[in-house]
Parts: C-alpha cells; structure tokens; sequence
C-alpha cells in the first residue's frame, strides 16, 4: 500500500503480467478509483495496432490522444525501440492543469505499481502533451540500456 492509501487491484497485476509473458497488450491505461484503488481503464492488444512496418507510430498517438488533458493517469506501455527490441515503460501522466487533490493522490500512489509491476524497464513522468513525445520515450530507453552501473 502507498502511504496515500492506495492499493492496486489484482486486476492490475494479472493484465501486467499477460503484457510481460505474452506479448499481446501494446498499453494499459490505469486510473485510481475512489482514491483508494489503481484498476484498469482501457488497454490495447496488440492485435489491434499496426505493425512497426506500417505505422505503429499510430497507436502512440492514439494513446496521447485518449488520456484525458486534466486528470492523472498511469500508463504501462510496450515500447518497441527501431532494432525491434521492446521494453515496458511506466509512464505518469499528470497534466499542469490537474486538481491537486488528484496529483497528489497519483504521485504518492506512483511506488505501489512499482513494487507491483516487476520487470518494469524505464518510468517516466510527464505533466504536457510535449513531454509526452516518442522521441523522449526512446531516449530515456537508450540512455538507460546504454547506462554503464
């Protein structure tokens, strides 16, 4: 549990692990009910996306667009670098313009899906629609499959 309160439906967990081990979810859009549980908003199969060859970008803006522009939210997202090499990023989404009760609900709630999501590769915390570029996603990627300990 958070020290907001916080917990993570199980739910939450499950769907993870069947984007971890089978590979067939591109993201999951979570949100935090009640400000007391972290549960599954949508996600997207993969399935339904184009492949790398015809546009995946599609999808990408796709999910920009289906976050809402003044609430929080959390993304696990199957990011497939140029190589084909794919990694799962946890992204935070909380936009400037948020209420504050909700940010502060969703930055103090961010550790429980951490402890959660086991085998989360890169997180990333966004606040505009401009933080939240592609370019940005595959930077921190390669910064960190670069980073020497």
């Amino acid at each position: 549990m958070a020290m907001s309160g916080v917990k993570c439906d199980d739910a939450v967990v499950t769907e993870y692990e069947d984007m971890k081990m089978k590979k067939k979810i591109k993201f999951l859009v979570l949100y935090v009910e009640d400000n007391k549980l972290i549960k599954v908003e949508r996600e997207k199969f993969k399935e339904e996306c184009p492949d790398a060859a015809t546009g995946w970008w599609d999808t990408f803006e796709e999910f920009k667009a289906s976050l809402p522009k003044d609430e929080p939210r959390y993304i696990v997202y199957d990011y497939q670098l140029d190589n084909g090499v794919e990694k799962l990023v946890l992204m935070h989404w909380n936009p400037d313009n948020a209420k504050v009760k909700p940010k502060m609900i969703y930055a103090s709630s961010i550790a429980v899906l951490k402890t959660k999501l086991i085998g989360i590769f890169a997180n990333l915390s966004c606040c505009d629609m401009d933080e939240l570029e592609e370019k940005r996603l595959s930077a921190e990627i390669v910064k960190k499959m670069t980073k020497k300990d």
